[in-house]
């Protein structure tokens, strides 16, 4: 049986390969290991800083996935950029990592005719258009980047009978 913790502050796990990094920021403690309380914060260093792109969720969500690229999950992050481990940064050559949270053609080794995220989905900041695959008559990539399953500048998520007026590009 697995105990699911919360991450906040003043928690630490005894083996760091015991966390499993989940979307609504828990981990799961496998048998035998247990939640330990901190005396003091804990501090974490290496851990990612890239410039927002394509979104706040996208970027914060790249940065973990980043974090936890670089300890104990090596294959979160596996494309060309930085040799296939996330960068700390996505200045000049580390910009592919982007393609993390926002694929694109072109971009860290895709093939620039093979549609991404962001050809499918972004127009420009706030933008209330239609979908770019949409307007061009072309199916929708596969899903292959964080902002595909987060919903992430998709026309198809925004205003679904009042219930949810978000995820406008930006």
């Amino acid at each position: 049986m697995k105990t699911v913790v919360s991450a906040w502050k003043g928690l630490l796990l005894a083996g760091h390969r015991a966390w499993r990094w989940l979307a609504v920021g828990c981990c799961v403690v496998g048998p035998g290991l247990t939640a330990l309380r901190a005396d003091a914060n804990v501090y974490l260093l290496g851990v990612p800083d890239y410039r927002w792109y394509g979104g706040c969720y996208g970027t914060a969500t790249g940065n973990l996935i980043g974090y936890w690229d670089r300890h104990g999950f090596p294959d979160f992050y596996t494309g060309p950029t930085a040799g296939g481990v996330a960068p700390l940064d996505d200045y000049g050559d580390h910009i592919g990592i982007r393609a993390l949270w926002t694929s694109k053609a072109g971009r860290d080794g895709r093939p620039a005719d093979l549609p991404g995220h962001e050809d499918d989905y972004y127009v420009e900041f706030e933008s209330t258009a239609e979908d770019p695959y949409v307007t061009a008559g072309r199916p929708e990539h596969s899903p292959d980047c964080i902002g595909d399953f987060i919903g992430l500048s998709q026309k198809k998520w925004h205003n679904m009978a009042g219930e949810c007026d978000g995820n406008l590009d930006g």
